[in-house]
């Protein structure tokens, strides 16, 4: 019953690293071009690491549940995360900057994420997620996730996304109050954006 999607998901995930290269090259006509030349050399990576990212995909999905901004640290000090696995599953317990704020699980089948500086390009499939989570310095948060699929796109301080999800819950803190139901809310606050039925738009201030 599990081969028929994961094999769906595969294609799919082949299919978008096809047209991201195909982008790439359309846009680069100086083949000599040192950024083109390091982008391209990224997105044929991807292909080869299909596998070891299942930690990290189920940490992106999962900490957005549990604690609100709290990946921001983790952007500044880490290189850009690309990868694409077939299906993924993860705890706080292997998120060492989770550990005594608050409690997650996630997973989900087919999970594409694309990074460059400020840049950053995502398409993931089905994918479930639960957490809760509490401190002085980010707030309070619970949210279930539910999402069908999704892309995303984000250039600094905006992002888009285009999807299909039921995201419900509640996070309320000193960098602002977010609140959906089955993946329509608002947030306001250091971030301003609202989302309709999983798609929408966001806008960190600060």
């Amino acid at each position: 019953m599990l081969r028929e999607p994961v094999s769906y998901f595969h294609f799919l995930l082949q299919l978008i690293l096809a047209l991201e290269l195909s982008a790439f090259y359309n846009i680069c006509s100086d083949a000599k071009s040192h950024a083109c030349t390091r982008r391209e050399g990224r997105s044929k990576l991807l292909v080869l690491k299909m596998s070891g990212n299942e930690a990290e995909a189920a940490r992106l999905v999962g900490r957005g549940t549990c604690v609100n901004g709290s990946d921001d640290k983790r952007d500044k000090k880490q290189p850009a995360r690309d990868f694409a696995v077939l299906s993924y599953a993860g705890t706080e317990k292997e998120d060492d900057d989770i550990k005594g704020k608050g409690v997650y699980a996630a997973g989900g089948l087919g999970y594409v994420r694309a990074e460059d500086g400020l840049v950053c390009f995502e398409a993931k499939g089905p994918s479930v997620g639960l957490g809760a989570g509490a401190s002085d310095e980010l707030g309070a948060r619970l949210f279930a996730k539910a999402e069908l699929a999704s892309v995303s796109a984000s250039v600094g301080a905006m992002k888009a996304t285009l999807g299909l999800s039921a995201d419900t819950g509640i996070g309320v803190g000193p960098s602002g109050v977010e609140a959906k139901f089955l993946g329509t809310g608002v947030s306001i606050g250091r971030e301003l954006g609202f989302s309709v039925f999983g798609s929408g738009v966001t806008v960190k201030l600060w």
